[in-house]
């Protein structure tokens, strides 16, 4: 998947399902922010910094396991 479907595509469709269809059943709010790396106006709260970190994380790793998958795979084919 991430050797097909271009980084940038990915993060946009992911943004678009967890930031405006996905709803925190809790808060009502959205589910994860769509940017940045902290909310503005906020002090520094570690909660809120893994919640902007976990789309840009997820896309790193759907990219590196694509690429790693298919380095092993042509080295043991």
């Amino acid at each position: 998947m991430g050797q097909a479907v271009p980084e940038f595509w990915l993060g946009l469709i992911l943004i678009m399902i967890f930031y405006a269809w996905l709803d925190n059943p809790f808060t009502g709010e959205s589910l994860l922010p769509s940017g940045g790396m902290y909310t503005l106006g906020e002090g520094f709260n570690i909660i809120d910094r893994i919640e902007h970190l976990i789309l840009p994380v997820t896309m790193g790793g759907v990219t590196w396991i694509a690429w790693y998958s298919r380095f092993l795979r042509s080295q043991y084919a």
